[in-house]
Formats: C-alpha cells, structure tokens, sequence
C-alpha cells in the first residue's frame, strides 16, 4: 500500500551519530533532506524539487552532488552501513537493561534507513547491481544479528541452547522489516511511536529465550523508550 502525499507519517529525528555521519555541509543537508522524504512518502513519490526544497538548496546544487536518485540510494546505502559498523564496532554490555537497548538500537539504526528495506527499488539500473547491493545488506543485518545473539547468549542474557540462532536472527530481520511495512499501511501513529512498536515486537520474539536479568528489565521499564531521537532532520 502507497502512502498519500497529504498524508506524511510524522517525523522521526535522526540520531545524532547519523546526522554526525552525514555532515553539516550541502551534501549532507540533500542527504538528510532525501532520506526523511523517502522514509515518509517512499522513495517513488518524490522529487527532486521535493528535495531541493526541503534541503534550502537550488534544484541545479542538487545535480550537482547527486546525478540521479540512485546516488542518492547509494549514499544512504553506504551511510547506513557506516552506521551498523559503528555499532558494532562497540563491545557488547554484559548489564542486561544495557544489552537490551544495544540489541535493540541495531533497530533503531535500520527505522533511519527505512525505505532502503522496505521499497521496492527495483527499477534502478543498473539492476542487477542495485539488487546485489540490498542483497549484501540483508545478508549483513543478519550476520551482525546473529553475532549480537551470540554475545548476549555468551554473557548469560539468553539461553538459545534449543533453538536455531541464524533461524532467530532471520526472525528478527523478518520481524524488523515487515513493521516497516505495516506502520507505513497502519499510518496513524508518529514514526516514534512506531519506531517504539518495532523494537517491542522484537523484543517480544526474544522473550521465551531470555533468563531472568532480562525478563525483569523487561517487566519494570520499556527499553525502547531509549531509541527517541534527541536531534530532528
């Protein structure tokens, strides 16, 4: 289901380490600019008078950064996967409400980007390699989910000794990625507060799997408060 243009799902600020990644130059402003209109209306239903606009630059600037809308799928492509190195990059905490809001903020991290997962881009050309390329990334998102499930089973967080991890972290991407969808068709609440959906309906999956330092920071706080972003686009 498309989105109405008269009807934009509120805004979701970005958080300061992506506005970070960006930058604070024209680029990143068309960057930033691009990436919340095609988060909010999907990438086919904007242009790049659209963007120009909201970034405060002349149409003919945006050209000159970026030659087609696939550069810019590109570069929001190559941000994101900044930002997962980033994040993984950092030790993973053994305290359980941390660990909770660091496996869960890999989510937060992925609601930016959230049109490169959920849109269909399939039209780029050259085709072959864009599909190659979002490959690539679903097969990383996975890969990084896993190894923060492992890292959690490892500080005594979970117990996935019966299960099937890569069949757990495929649900979580699975999970992540269909709430991508369904807030955009649902379009009744912020983007926050389906940011905060998400990240619940993951922790939920996770639940049966958690021991007890978990499951108690699950029952007296709600750790996807913590994925409100402090810095808007």
């Amino acid at each position: 289901m498309i989105a109405r243009r008269g009807a934009p799902m509120a805004k979701a600020g970005l958080s300061p380490a992506t506005v970070a990644a960006f930058g604070s130059k024209t680029r990143g402003k068309i960057l930033r600019a691009s990436l919340a209109l095609f988060d909010e209306q999907g990438f086919d239903f904007v242009t790049t008078a659209q963007i120009a606009t909201t970034a405060d630059v002349l149409e003919g600037t945006l050209w000159y950064h970026f030659k087609t809308k696939k550069d810019l799928v590109l570069a929001h492509l190559d941000t994101m996967e900044q930002r997962l190195e980033e994040h993984f990059g950092q030790p993973f905490p053994e305290a359980p409400a941390q660990a909770v809001e660091t496996f869960l903020a890999l989510f937060g991290i992925l609601w930016e980007f959230r049109y490169l997962l959920r849109d269909p881009l399939f039209a780029l050309e050259p085709r072959e390699a864009i599909l190659e390329r979002l490959r690539d990334s679903y097969v990383r998102i996975e890969g990084l989910v896993e190894e923060r499930l492992r890292a959690a089973e490892a500080a005594g967080l979970l117990d996935l000794r019966e299960a099937g991890v890569r069949e757990i972290a495929a649900n979580c991407v699975i999970i992540g990625r269909f709430h991508m969808d369904y807030a955009r068709m649902r379009h009744r609440e912020s983007a926050d507060t389906e940011l905060h959906t998400g990240a619940r309906a993951i922790a939920s999956l996770l639940r049966p799997y958690m021991t007890e330092g978990v499951a108690g920071v699950l029952r007296t706080r709600d750790p996807a408060a913590t994925l409100d972003r402090s810095e808007g686009q």
